[in-house]
């Protein structure tokens, strides 16, 4: 269960950042810097190594979040007043007034969500 939840963890990482790169294509009409906030747990430590390896194969690079916060794209204006804290893709383009679907956004597979519910 422990290596099902760990690739299904990896798997759903990755298509969050596939997701952000497309929509971020539609919002500035190219691909903005991400950050990726890691919290400190177990599956994070456990994962971290194969994380940064599938983000090399995808041709990543790191920069530091000050490089990062350099992007106009982190200079628009947040609008966007709510009780959740959406991806910056969703703020933004509401704060630009723009119709982006956000309709295939990755959600973690049901199962996980099913076991996080049970604990």
């Amino acid at each position: 269960m422990i290596a099902k939840l760990r690739e299904a963890y990896l798997d759903f990482t990755i298509a969050a950042t596939d997701f952000a790169e497309h929509v971020s294509q539609e919002v500035f009409g190219r691909e903005v810097p991400q950050t990726l906030l890691l919290h400190v747990n177990d599956i994070n430590t456990d994962c971290l190594d194969e994380m940064l390896k599938r983000f090399k194969v995808r041709g990543y690079r790191f920069v530091t979040l000050d490089e990062a916060m350099e992007d106009s794209a982190y200079q628009t204006k947040d609008t966007l007043v709510t009780n959740y804290g959406p991806m910056w893709f969703v703020r933004w383009a509401k704060s630009k007034r723009m119709k982006v679907s956000f309709e295939g956004a990755p959600d973690p597979p049901q199962w996980v969500m099913d076991m996080y519910r049970q604990r």
